[in-house]
């Protein structure tokens, strides 16, 4: 028999009440919801996004800002699929065909996915140069550009962007991702049809939590905290999802015994990214919830705010930060 999981989401207002949410579809009607459109009917932003394509008045350039972890990656990648789709016209990719595997593996030759360079995890003004080129080329079909990593385009990168949106080609499309507006410049946002993405509701969440069979740590604080886009990821990648339960382990091992000197070497073994820097966050929040890592609660929750809007340079930052208010 289907174990059904058993899950308690925090709702969104600020006297943090909640809602006890049972989720009992099986594992086959979870797996006939297939794409991640199906999965997020009824969230504003998707259903939004979704309109324009299918009355054709998607933008040259559209943005999509948001918290980290609520799925805009994945809702861009599968409008852009959709783009593409070989399939007969329907809501949402088809996912089997070639078009479909192609972007989903990155190689499609008209969607050209630009990333931050792997030594200093910034977009470059050579990457946005190259960009610009490629779709000024003359081409005959839709080219779509997707850039999921906007807070990290550099001044020069966000203006030679700028010169391409002046005048965009007429089948070109792109997309950009960021966590705030605020960290683009004024000119390239005054440019893009901008999306504010609103973290989803629980109705919509209890969908993503009923993918799973067991319940864990990990899947209820992304569940508490929305992130639908990390729970889509921890389904369908299991190594990624045993990845996110050991960096949460060891976060939270290190925040209930904060003055044992060895913790500070793992600490630093961590790998100091957007992902485990979200876990850091939740984590965090959960020992203030619970009040089992320090007295000056007031102090931490100002702390985790600082570190939601203003990201520390490193995990080790974060954490001596941390430590001093609990002093």
């Amino acid at each position: 028999m289907t174990r059904f999981l058993v899950t308690t989401l925090a709702t969104a207002d600020v006297v943090g009440g909640v809602v006890s949410c049972y989720a009992m579809n099986t594992m086959q009607e979870a797996q006939a919801r297939k794409t991640f459109l199906h999965m997020v009917e009824g969230w504003g932003v998707a259903e939004s996004m979704q309109s324009l394509y299918a009355h054709d008045k998607l933008p040259h350039f559209l943005l999509l800002t948001g918290v980290r972890g609520i799925g805009k990656c994945r809702l861009i990648s599968e409008i852009i699929q959709r783009m593409f789709c070989e399939a007969d016209e329907s809501a949402a990719p088809c996912k089997h065909c070639a078009a479909c595997g192609m972007i989903e593996r990155g190689a499609h030759p008209n969607v050209r996915l630009v990333r931050g360079e792997t030594q200093t995890g910034k977009i470059s003004v050579d990457q946005a140069r190259k960009l610009r080129e490629w779709a000024q080329r003359t081409s005959t079909g839709l080219r779509v550009a997707f850039v999921p990593q906007g807070d990290e385009l550099t001044l020069e990168a966000a203006n030679a962007l700028l010169k391409l949106l002046e005048e965009p080609p007429k089948d070109f499309r792109m997309f950009l991702v960021a966590e705030h507006p605020r960290t683009l410049p004024e000119t390239l946002v005054s440019r893009a049809v901008h999306f504010t993405c609103a973290v989803p509701s629980v109705k919509v969440v209890k969908r993503f939590v009923s993918l799973f069979l067991q319940e864990d740590r990990l899947l209820r604080e992304l569940a508490t905290a929305r992130k639908i886009g990390m729970l889509w990821e921890a389904f369908h990648r299991p190594e990624i999802h045993a990845e996110w339960r050991y960096l949460e382990e060891t976060i939270s091992r290190i925040m209930d015994e904060a003055r044992v000197p060895e913790h500070w070497s793992l600490l630093q073994s961590l790998p100091y990214n957007a992902d485990t820097l979200l876990l850091y966050e939740l984590t965090l929040s959960r020992h203030i919830r619970e009040k089992t890592y320090t007295k000056q609660m007031t102090h931490n929750a100002v702390l985790l705010g600082a570190l939601r809007s203003s990201p520390p340079t490193s995990l080790a930052t974060a954490h001596a930060l941390t430590t001093l208010l609990a002093l």
